[in-house]
Parts: C-alpha cells; sequence; structure tokens
C-alpha cells in the first residue's frame, strides 16, 4: 500500500508554517499527503490553496472546524479558550472525517490518493494521537519547538516540586532555574515563557502551562516524536527526552531544506545527508527517507 500521511497542525501560523514544510518533505519522499486546516483558515488561505495543490498531484487540503465564531480573534490572550474548543468541538469532526480517509472507506471520486496509513499531529493536539489510534492508523506526534523547549515542559512536574514554578512576583528574574536536566548552569527565570510566573488570580499555575505540561507528557504515548531541530544543535536535551520516548527523529531545520507547498511547490531537498546521532535520536535529511519510509507502517 501506499504511504499517506494525514499532516494535522494547531491551526496558528507558527505551527502551520513549520509543518508545511514537514509535509514538503514529505512530498519530496513521495508520499501522498493530506494536510489538515481548520475551516477559518482555508477560508483564509482561498485560491492560494488551490494553486498548492495544482503544483503537487500528492497533496491536497482539507479542513475541520475549530468550533469558534467567525469573529472570534484567536489571538494570544485567548490561548485557553482557542485550545479547549479545538479538544472539545474539533475532536468530533476530526473523529468524523479520519474514517472516511482510511483503508475500507469508500474512496473519494477520483482524487487520486490512497488511504491514508500514518497520521503526523501537532503534539499540542494529543486528541489527534488517540482517536487516530483508536481507529487504527498508526500516530506520530511533531513538536514545532526546540527539543530544549520540550524538555523544559517535560520537566515542569520537577520545577513544581522544587518549587521554582510559579515564578512569585517580585522574583530575581536572573536567579537559575533547577530541575531542567542538562540545563541547571544556564537556565535563568527569565529564560522561561512568562506564562511560568504566578497566575495573577490565585498565584498558582497559569491555566495555559498546565495544559502545555499535559500536552508534553502526552507525546510519549505516540509511536514517535518528531523535532524541527539538528542533533548537532540540541545533542543534550535530546539525549534526555529520548528515553522517556517510544522514538524520537529530529529532522530539522525544515525551512532550511525544503520549501513550503504554500511557496510554489514541495520543493527539494537542499542539504546533504547527516549522519544517524549518538542519542539514540534519528537525525538530520538523511532520515527524511528513513521516517517517510516507515510511515506506511506495512
Amino acid at each position: 500500500m501506499a504511504a499517506h500521511v494525514l499532516v494535522f497542525p494547531c491551526p496558528a501560523q507558527g505551527h502551520i508554517n513549520c509543518m508545511l514544510h514537514f509535509a514538503a518533505g514529505l512530498l519530496d519522499a513521495g508520499l501522498h499527503v493530506t494536510f489538515l486546516h481548520s475551516d477559518h483558515n482555508l477560508r483564509r488561505l482561498g485560491l492560494a490553496a488551490a494553486g498548492a495543490e495544482a503544483n503537487s498531484p500528492r497533496l491536497r487540503f482539507l479542513s475541520v472546524p475549530d468550533g469558534l465564531p467567525d469573529d472570534h480573534p484567536r489571538s494570544a490572550g485567548k490561548l485557553v479558550e482557542f485550545m479547549e474548543s479545538m479538544q472539545t468541538n474539533t475532536s468530533v469532526a476530526y473523529r468524523a472525517l479520519l474514517p472516511s480517509l482510511s483503508a475500507g472507506a469508500p474512496r473519494r471520486d477520483d482524487d487520486g490518493f490512497p488511504p491514508v496509513t500514518c497520521v503526523v499531529a501537532d503534539g499540542i493536539l494529543p486528541f489527534a494521537i488517540d482517536v487516530a489510534e483508536e481507529l487504527g492508523v498508526p500516530a506520530l506526534a511533531f513538536r514545532t519547538a526546540s527539543a530544549g523547549s520540550f524538555l523544559a515542559y517535560l520537566s515542569v512536574p520537577n520545577l513544581v516540586q522544587l518549587g521554582e514554578v510559579p515564578v512569585p512576583a517580585g522574583a530575581d528574574l536572573d536567579a537559575p532555574v533547577r530541575g531542567v536536566p542538562g540545563m541547571e548552569g544556564f537556565l535563568r527565570r527569565r529564560d522561561l515563557p512568562s506564562f511560568c510566573r504566578g497566575h495573577a488570580e490565585d498565584g498558582g499555575l497559569d491555566p495555559f502551562l498546565q495544559m502545555l505540561d499535559e500536552f508534553t507528557a502526552h507525546s510519549s504515548k505516540a509511536r514517535a516524536l518528531i523535532f524541527n531541530t539538528a542533533a548537532l544543535l540540541e545533542r543534550s536535551a535530546l539525549a534526555h527526552v529520548a528515553p522517556r520516548m517510544r522514538d524520537v527523529f529530529a529532522v530539522g531545520p525544515l525551512h532550511a531544506m525544503f520549501q513550503a507547498p504554500a511557496a510554489g511547490g514541495a520543493g527539494g531537498a537542499r542539504t546533504t545527508a547527516a549522519p544517524r546521532g549518538s542519542t539514540g535520536t534519528r537525525t538530520g535529511p538523511s532520515c527524511t527517507s528513513a521516517w517517510a519510509a516507515s510511515l506506511s507502517f506495512r
């Protein structure tokens, strides 16, 4: 069976951009890709989406609702509301859509796409991984930020236990942070996101930090975790993350390797192959073919 990957980013600009480059790598390796937008974002793309599909017959854009009204700002100040709507509403539409794209479903009229054989979902959309696995479709998690950032979120329970977060109001922001493995010598309080500071209402953990903590821990349930990073830059962080995941791939920096489909086609690899790192993490553009080939899970 031909490999066909459903790529599902969180519908925020930075996440979409990164995962479009990832989709381009899959297209370059000869795979079919369904890129799943929110209805809101796909409407905004308009003819640009049609143009990208025309440039690559193995790429298509589909969408699911995000559950918010059209006039909702979808801004950083509404992140918790946005993510809760995705968990509650988008998950239902996604659960209804995925079986229609999978093996055994009636094929869409002459679309030329084989059944979806794998889902690569944004790591902050844990429902996308759970639903795929429940329906028998293998699922991988993709984190668009650095491995160091992921490791910090993975360490939140330890940071709370040590009293490092939430950072109290008026605290010295240049003070070092204990509890993130491999970062004790340089990580400061000011390096943590602002939502690691005391929640304004009760001094407790910010709701969005609690959400990210849960999403990060959930990545261990995915078949593998993919980072848009290079082991050469983040060897230490990857070495601390890898033992806590089922498998880890470091495949970046994707923007330097593949041209995003919306920018005029899938493009081609721009860098030479890199060897597998010593961190237990598969790395570099040479592993593009390796993980692309594995996505059919034959």
